[in-house]
């Protein structure tokens, strides 16, 4: 009895240790889809917040860029007014510690930026290099360069 006993003592915390994680287990694969589907969530309201503040200053809806998908179809959202140029929603991903240079040839891959000698030129000139904030930055295509830092500075999400 006492060795059944002692047996039971000696692996209780194990037992215990083995039940959470079946527990931990059980609720994220049931959770899975939830978890997976949350960035698209997060872009969505982000590009939700950014269109209602843009809507008053300017009439185009704003539409998002091939690497984020806006809406559940696939597509771009369309402008509301045909004649006018569309603005897309750019995401651009900083690492953090990663050398101004990188962030800079990401911006030309995106089209914010004609080049990465013009993106250092502003940044140094606006004295922001240690200051561009790593995580995901969402930036309207039609931003000025000295716009485009100022929105690096941000935190990113």
């Amino acid at each position: 009895m006492n060795k059944l006993k002692d047996i039971f003592y000696d692996k209780n915390d194990i037992l215990v240790a083995l039940i959470i994680l079946a527990i931990a287990a059980v609720i994220i694969f049931w959770r899975v889809d939830v978890i997976m589907a949350y960035p698209e969530t997060l872009v969505a309201e982000t590009l939700k917040n950014d269109t209602d503040d843009t809507s008053a200053d300017n009439p185009s809806v704003v539409t998002t860029d091939g690497a984020i998908d806006g809406n559940a179809s696939g597509g771009a959202i369309d402008s509301a007014s045909g004649g006018e140029d569309e603005v897309k929603i750019c995401a651009i991903y900083i690492n953090y510690g990663e050398s101004l240079d990188v962030v800079a040839q990401n911006c030309v891959a995106a089209g914010l930026v004609g080049s990465t000698e013009e993106f250092i030129s502003t940044v140094n000139a606006m004295g922001a290099g240690s200051s561009i904030q790593s995580g995901q930055h969402h930036i309207p295509s039609n931003v000025t360069p000295e716009e485009l830092v100022q929105y690096l500075m941000q935190p990113g999400l």
